[in-house]
């Protein structure tokens, strides 16, 4: 069994009965079965799904639920990376191992030491920004990654041997959406999804508005997202003189912008027709736009074989937003950007890790099921949010709590762990410059580094430091090329030959229906014509 780090404790439950029947039996050469598990605790990010190191980590201490005797091997060579980044991150978590409350988790780092096989020179590269808050740490960090690989693209690396690792997905966009600005390729599964994109929800929140023109919740994202694009200079008052207007005069204050908008016109186009309208409106693309491309082929793929209401369009949105994404071909011109959870098992030569400075034992989002008092028979237990007063609350609260505060520490550095080991030539890691009382901060990530530094007499207040040599990356051949789509088309049916209609427009009669009969004849003509260009002779 492989990753077996990552299996969860039902999983394993379920499981044992059937390898011990395995066991305890002899095969046809007369030969005792046997069971290989392989894996490694340190890489165990999937708590979330279920996977529990535990398990593994209790088997190699020989709490084994099997009669027969376990046989531990280490593997100790790293066959990825280069001899510095491999002595670095050994240096580094056996640091952190001394930061464990837990025995077991102090004990694993503290002989994760590797051998390298490598005989490649590589490069760690750690950058602290000065950041004054969250939104203005987004700004800086993919700025940087962009600096980062400019200056990579001088020595000769190829983009496709580039990864960018981020904890979460919201980061990713963030790297994405700026990089793409600056005119990078870029590739991901994830930064891509078409959800992520603040156009397009912009255009669901306008579908969703001309149903539910009095929701105040939707006045307000279209509000807050026109005042941030438009840059209006007072965004708080206009959107508290705009709220409560009646729906004909919501989008009045737009004139001033050169914009003119009617909420009506969404609601007498067909669905796709809608969604351009918007786009036309509000100018929504510059050029060709691959998250916008992407919603309007998903609009198209839904409604082609029947017209549907945009509360249908709606739920199929629902269903959808967390898998549409942008699909993009491996190509040796475009970055890869994703998440530490789905690099995992992966290497790149090129390693970015930005946003290094998440909390170590984060648990403001974090629930626990602790027993009540007798009396409340009825309700033997109840799910309390996470907070240290649970310290107080007996000796089980008190344990229950001490354990999540210990599970959380270790998934987080579980988590620094896979990102720092999947560089095979440089490594890139850009975190806070951050101090509390003139100390650094243990409970963050950029407290550890500074920590670290400090401990190997390598601290003197830089912002940037560097191990090992910055050599040319060796790259990994020659994909292809990435294709750069520059224009988007767009154009009203209006009073055009070619007219898309509502459901609504075939039933009652208009001019809408006559259309209807108008475009297939035009369309049998135009394709005579185009016909006889190709193929003249016939």
């Amino acid at each position: 069994m492989d990753e077996f780090q990552d299996t969860s404790a039902m999983q394993w439950n379920n499981i044992i009965p059937l390898i011990d029947h395995a066991l305890s039996s002899e095969t046809q050469r007369d030969q005792t079965a046997g069971l290989t598990l392989v894996g490694d605790a340190k890489q165990s990010i999937y708590r979330f799904r279920g996977g529990k190191a535990e398990q593994f980590i209790d088997l190699y201490n020989g709490q084994s639920p099997f009669s027969i005797k376990e046989k531990v091997t280490n593997l100790p060579y790293n066959y990825r990376s280069a001899k510095e980044i491999v002595e670095f991150n050994n240096s580094f978590f056996s640091y952190i191992s001394s930061k464990f409350n837990k025995p077991s988790y102090r004990e694993l780092f503290e002989n994760s030491g590797q051998q390298p096989k490598k005989e490649t020179t590589g490069y760690i590269n750690i950058s602290f920004l000065e950041t004054e808050n969250a939104e203005h740490e987004m700004e800086l960090h993919p700025a940087k990654v962009y600096e980062i690989i400019q200056n990579l693209e001088e020595q000769g690396t190829n983009k496709s041997d580039i990864c960018v690792l981020t904890r979460t997905r919201k980061q990713s966009f963030a790297v994405a959406n700026y990089l793409n600005d600056q005119g990078i390729s870029i590739v991901s599964s994830e930064s891509l999804l078409v959800a992520n994109s603040p156009q397009v929800l912009f255009i669901n929140d306008l579908l969703e508005f001309s149903i539910n023109p009095d929701d105040r919740n939707l006045r307000w994202s279209i509000l807050n997202y026109l005042v941030k694009e438009l840059k209006v200079s007072e965004p708080h008052q206009l959107i508290v003189a705009t709220l409560d207007q009646k729906e004909k005069y919501f989008f009045e204050w737009l004139n001033k912008f050169g914009i003119t908008f009617k909420l009506q016109e969404i609601r007498e186009l067909s669905l796709y027709e809608a969604a351009e309208y918007i786009i036309r409106s509000f100018s929504l693309i510059k050029s060709s736009d691959a998250y916008l491309q992407a919603y309007l082929d998903f609009i198209f793929e839904k409604s082609t074989k029947a017209a549907i209401s945009v509360t249908t369009f709606l739920e199929y949105w629902d269903q959808y937003s967390e898998k549409l994404s942008i699909v993009a071909p491996k190509t040796n011109d475009a970055v890869q950007i994703m998440t530490i959870h789905t690099s995992k098992g992966l290497e790149f030569p090129v390693v970015i890790y930005p946003f290094a400075n998440s909390r170590i034992k984060d648990i403001s989002k974090e629930y626990l099921w602790l027993p009540l008092p007798e009396d409340l028979a009825d309700i033997p237990v109840s799910y309390f949010k996470a907070s240290k007063k649970m310290l107080d609350w007996g000796n089980y609260a008190a344990e229950a709590y001490q354990n999540l505060l210990d599970q959380t520490e270790f998934d987080a550095i579980n988590i620094l762990y896979v990102a720092l080991t999947r560089a095979s030539q440089q490594l890139y890691i850009l975190s806070c410059y951050e101090f509390k009382n003139g100390q650094e901060c243990e409970d963050k990530v950029s407290g550890l580094l500074i920590g670290y530094l400090k401990s190997q007499n390598k601290w003197s207040g830089e912002k940037t430091y560097e191990i090992g040599e910055n050599l040319p990356v060796k790259g990994r051949g020659f994909f292809g090329k990435a294709l750069h789509p520059q224009e988007f088309y767009s154009s009203p049916t209006q009073n055009q030959i070619v007219k898309i209609v509502t459901l609504s427009g075939k039933l009652w009669g208009s001019t809408q229906e006559e259309a209807i009969n108008t475009v297939f004849l035009y369309t049998i003509f135009f394709l005579k014509l185009l016909l006889l260009k190709i193929f003249p002779k016939r």
